[in-house]
């Protein structure tokens, strides 16, 4: 099985999608009203209701073959990322693997004011407040959170799988192997 964590209106074919605002059934959670067009009709996709930070303790130690959280993490807090990744590599499969995209906290700094707000508060709107970011990234940081949970072989990799849009001027992307 494969995971596809905090999938929004992104989800991937051959991948369980799990979102808590946005899944099928009930669209108007998050103000989308369909589906990304060029990813097809919901009916296409396994999808599941669920927050990422609570719904992976279901799922049995070494039972799955890949997860993918892409623009997920940062929507919790810090403690909340931390258990996240734990529970991620207790899920994994030997030799599972985990691919996370996060917005760059370094490269927030590089740009204009309110560029720096999308990628340090995931908005400069009303919006912002229910679903902004709760904690942010660094690759250093990043790198060392994934290492000290046990993830090995740790790259960087293409941004953009599994995403809307690829800004790999905002984002960076980490792949790591339990």
């Amino acid at each position: 099985m494969k995971l596809n964590l905090a999938c929004g209106n992104n989800p991937i074919k051959g991948f369980k999608n799990i979102d808590k605002y946005y899944y099928p059934d009930t669209p108007e959670k998050r103000g989308w009203t369909e589906l990304n067009p060029e990813h097809g009709v919901p009916e296409d996709y396994d999808w599941e209701e669920g927050d990422f930070t609570t719904c992976l303790d279901k799922f049995k130690d070494n039972s799955i073959e890949v997860v993918m959280i892409v623009h997920g993490l940062e929507h919790t807090y810090w403690e909340g990322a931390v258990h996240t990744l734990k529970e991620i590599y207790r899920i994994l499969q030997p030799g599972g693997v985990v691919e996370i995209e996060v917005p760059d906290l370094e490269k927030a700094f590089d740009f204009d004011y309110e560029t720096m707000l999308d990628i340090v508060y995931g908005g400069r709107t009303e919006v912002s407040l229910e679903f902004g970011h709760g904690c942010g990234f660094f690759r250093s940081m990043l790198f060392k959170l994934m290492k000290d949970t046990g993830f090995k072989d740790i790259e960087e990799i293409k941004v953009g799988f599994g995403t809307g849009r690829p800004e790999p001027d905002r984002n960076f992307r980490f792949k790591g192997v339990k």
